[in-house]
Parts: C-alpha cells; structure tokens; sequence
C-alpha cells in the first residue's frame, strides 16, 4: 500500500471511530442516568410508602378521638366569638387592644377551620334562648332561689283556651324550684365540685326559664374552675354573658373570673384585655374593685 492510499484509509477511518466513542460515551451517560433515576423513583415509593402508614395512623387516631376533636371545636366556637365580640367594643372605642385580639380571633378561626375540615362538621347551632335573669350578687357567689327575674318585655299574643291534657306534667311550683336548687348549692358549698356541676346542668336543662337559671348558670362554670378545669370554665361563663346581658352584677363577676381563668393558663393577654373591660363597662361594681387590684400584679 503507497502512502497515498494509506492516508485516504486513515482519513475514512478515524471519524468513523471518533463517532463509535462518542456513541459508547453517551451511551454510558445514559445508563448512568437511568440507573440514578431509578433510584430516585424507588425512594420516592418508599417515602409514598411510609407517608401512607402515617396517614392510617393519623386517620385512625382521629376517628378515635372524635369525641375530643368535637369538644375541641365547640370550645373553638365559644373562644371565636367571644373575641369577635371584644373585637368590636375595642374598634368602636378605638383601644390600642383591637391589633391584638384580632391577631387571636385571626389564629382561633384558621385553627377552627382546621378542624371542620378534617372532620368535614356542618356548623353546630346556636344556643337556645333563655329568658331574662335574676340579680347577682357583688360578692360573685349567685344568690338563692329566692330573687325575682325582671318582668317579660315580649309582646302580649291573643289568649287561646286549651284544655290541658290529663297526662301533661303539671308545671314546676316555686317550692319545688326552691328545694332543688338548694339540693345543688348545698352540693357546691360542701365542695363536691362533681355532683354540684351535675345538679346545676340537670337544673337548667329541666328549667332553662326558672328564676334561679343565671345563678345556675354562674354556678356551672364556677364548679369547674374549682376543678381547674380553666377553658371549660371560660366557656360557661361566657354563656352567662351572652345569655344574661342585662345582668350588670353576674355579668362582670363572669367577666372577672373569665380573666383569672386565662392567668391560670397562661394568657396573660386575654387577661389583661377582660380586667380593663371591667374596670371600664362597671367601673362602680365590686368586680372593677379585684380587676384593679389584680391588673398591675400582671407582667
């Protein structure tokens, strides 16, 4: 073979070769490549896996607690409402106070839509409406059976004669209502917190429109705060507050101890905010007097 013919070989070859490299080379990229996202997806099975176990696990859980979770939202409802209600007065008397309490109804509402959506709960309804109460007393412990409601402002309705069944249970007379409310209060002055709190709560189920029902009521969330029992407690007070407005005296207690509930577990803010409510709406009550006393002690 002449040198010519010799270069024209080399010439046709050598691409030829070059190209066999570069094929080979990206080939192997390739294989690397493959092999790097076949583990990619396997571990990422793995990890599909082990997020579906905890998912069962929490799930399971959740149905578990279900009793707890719906507990849980109804206090969430009650705290809601409550500051949505200090919202307002604050805005209206334009309080410093007003960023803070709708940081926490902002955070009370997005923990409670939380909850309705897991459990996917239709909105619970409103409390039944209970009529006008009777006087409180300064000292904060409600008084007996023996105070008078204010008179019913609703509007008189035509008179209808109906003959009262035979089997119909006769209403309750003012004795009676007497004899099982003392039963009660005897029960919460020997300070068995437990039997009292039952008693109270039958009282008022079995007579929401007796004179002695805001007593009753006061006496539900005194009960358990004696038991420690703070956020139960703040949401029984609050009913009081809500369904007893007109009540200036039961209301401020309420308030009062609606306050210390929140000390004792923490909130040292939602405390503050109720004891200047009450110095401020009752500045004359007895109540005003502690929440003075109480408010700079408070760091």
């Amino acid at each position: 073979m002449n040198s010519k013919s010799f270069l024209i070989l080399v010439v046709t070859l050598v691409p030829a070769l070059v190209a066999g490299c570069v094929s080979d080379e990206s080939f192997q990229r390739q294989t690397v490549q493959l092999t790097n996202l076949q583990g990619e997806v396997r571990e990422l099975k793995d990890q599909t896996k082990l997020r579906d176990m905890e998912l069962e696990r929490q799930l399971n859980q959740s149905r578990s607690g279900m009793p707890d979770l719906m507990q849980e939202i109804g206090r969430l409802r009650s705290e809601t409402q409550r500051l949505t209600n200090l919202v307002e007065v604050t805005e209206q008397r334009g309080s410093g106070e007003a960023l803070t309490l709708k940081q926490q109804l902002e955070y009370m509402l997005a923990r409670l839509d939380r909850l309705e959506s897991t459990l996917k709960l239709p909105p619970l309804p409103p409390p039944a409406a209970v009529t006008s109460p009777s006087p409180g007393t300064e000292s904060g412990q409600p008084e007996g059976a023996a105070a008078e409601s204010p008179p019913s402002e609703t509007p008189a309705e035509p008179r209808i004669e109906v003959k009262p069944d035979a089997s119909s249970p006769a209403a309750p007379t003012a004795d009676q209502l007497k004899s099982e409310f003392d039963a009660a209060e005897a029960l919460y002055k020997q300070q068995v917190w437990p039997a009292a709190l039952d008693k109270f709560r039958a009282f008022i189920k079995t007579y929401p429109s007796a004179a002695q029902a805001s007593a009753a009521q006061f006496y539900i969330g005194e009960c358990l705060y004696q038991q420690k029992k703070y956020e139960e407690a703040i949401i029984e007070y609050n009913v009081v507050i809500e369904k007893y407005p007109d009540n200036d005296k039961r209301v401020s207690i309420s308030l009062l101890k609606q306050a210390y509930s929140f000390l004792n577990i923490g909130d040292t803010v939602s405390a503050k905010v109720l004891l200047k409510k009450v110095i401020r709406d009752y500045p004359d009550s007895y109540s005003a007097k502690l929440a003075r006393n109480k408010l700079p002690r408070i760091k």
